[in-house]
């Protein structure tokens, strides 16, 4: 266990956070779901650790968060309308968040996704917010060289960037020319209870699906874009059932390649073997109905469905790029992105060895709790005690002299 993950593993308990009272202030582009997205799931959980530590939470999306209510989050709440930064609904959405911003009077403001990453940090200098932290959760695959000269420009006015994983701190000195020194690292925390095995929703999902008790069921969980890989594990089925080898497949999640793959499903003779599953509130439940986990994407920040399948103890194949080997370890099968034949041959290997696949599955679920998210959320809490600005440790002095 290197340093940084042992200093990630150490509680903080509220007590021990001087930062009561923190402002700090969310931004993202949208949340359109509770269920909806790894980032947008963190960034709740964040403004849940942000509460526990006694630190004053609040959230602004840009847009498509309607279902997003204060009391539901629990934090005061800014909901845009604005769907382009370009037009003039679009400039006057930004002029009431501007407003908004200045009301909240936040010590800290943190950006997450792309247009939040860009236009957040200029807003919040717009009205002297001391500290901006932008926040990187994938490898900046995205980007072409228009995108990464203007990230460049805005990152002149934040203080700091967070990334949540070794792999994204280093795409981010790549493609933004970012001084690694002003970046820093931070694993997403996992509520191990809220993902534990669920013999009884295995049961009803593997019932609903037709799968035998007996049968290896191989799946994937998130959403159906196109840098997820999803091709190339149906490719890795259609390779299998060529060569006899018994299993089910399933795909849960939606997405713009959910027809896409329904198709290429059919063109390569799989469609009774996969079950496509679409977007469902009962994820856990689909995770604990896998005999083997499999995480084929192009490019990976740190995977959140990756740990909570891991948390449940599945057996879990994931590609080698991003933060995938740092979450993983030796305690998976680790292969080369968009490599159908070593796909098919890992799934071979694991549908024929159940001991091997308990082995991994024992493995995975102790790697697991290494990201508990009370170790995380003292971790978090460090961190944001650690970036306050000067003004509010002097506000805090100011509060204990008058005491």
């Amino acid at each position: 266990m290197d340093a940084l993950e042992k200093d990630a593993l150490t509680p903080v308990t509220t007590r021990s956070c001087e930062a009561k009272g923190l402002r700090v202030l969310f931004l993202i582009d949208s949340i359109p779901s509770f269920t909806d997205g790894g980032t947008e799931l963190q960034v709740l959980q964040m403004i849940q650790m942000a509460k526990d530590s006694g630190i004053r939470p609040s959230l602004a999306v840009l847009r498509e968060s309607g279902w997003i209510q204060e009391d539901r989050i629990g934090c005061s709440v800014f909901r845009g309308t604005i769907s382009s930064l370009s037009d003039r609904r679009g400039i006057f959405g930004l002029l009431q968040l501007v407003r908004w911003i200045r009301r909240q009077r936040p010590h800290v403001v943190m950006t997450f996704l792309s247009e939040s990453n860009l236009i957040g940090p200029v807003l919040a200098r717009a009205v002297l917010v001391p500290v901006v932290i932008g926040t990187r959760r994938n490898l900046n695959h995205w980007m072409n060289k228009h995108d990464q000269i203007a990230q460049r420009a805005s990152n002149l006015f934040v203080t700091r960037i967070l990334a949540n994983s070794e792999a994204a701190r280093n795409a981010v000195v790549e493609t933004e020319r970012a001084d690694a020194s002003r970046i820093d690292v931070l694993y997403n925390g996992l509520d191990l209870q809220k993902h534990a095995f669920d013999p009884i929703g295995r049961n009803r999902v593997r019932n609903l699906m037709g799968v035998a008790k007996e049968e290896v069921l191989i799946g994937s969980v998130g959403r159906l874009y196109p840098v997820k890989g999803h091709s190339i594990l149906l490719e890795a089925f259609a390779r299998l059932a060529k060569r006899n080898i018994k299993f089910r497949g399933v795909v849960v999640g939606d997405g713009p390649q959910r027809t896409a793959l329904g198709e290429l499903a059919q063109s390569l003779g799989i469609e009774d073997l996969l079950f496509l599953a679409g977007s469902r509130d009962d994820v856990p439940a689909w995770m604990s109905a896998l005999d083997i986990f499999v995480l084929p994407s192009f490019a990976e920040g740190f995977s959140n469905v990756l740990l909570e399948c891991m948390a449940a103890g599945i057996p879990c194949v994931a590609t080698n790029v991003g933060g995938n080997p740092e979450a993983l370890k030796d305690n998976g099968v680790l292969i080369p992105a968009n490599d159908a034949e070593a796909l098919t041959e890992t799934l071979a290997r694991l549908i024929a060895s159940r001991e091997t696949r308990e082995g991994m599955a024992t493995a995975a679920r102790a790697r697991a709790a290494d990201f508990d998210l009370r170790c995380m959320q003292g971790k978090f809490a460090q961190y944001l005690q650690g970036i306050a600005p000067k003004s509010f440790w002097s506000s805090q002095r100011k509060e204990n002299l008058q005491r």
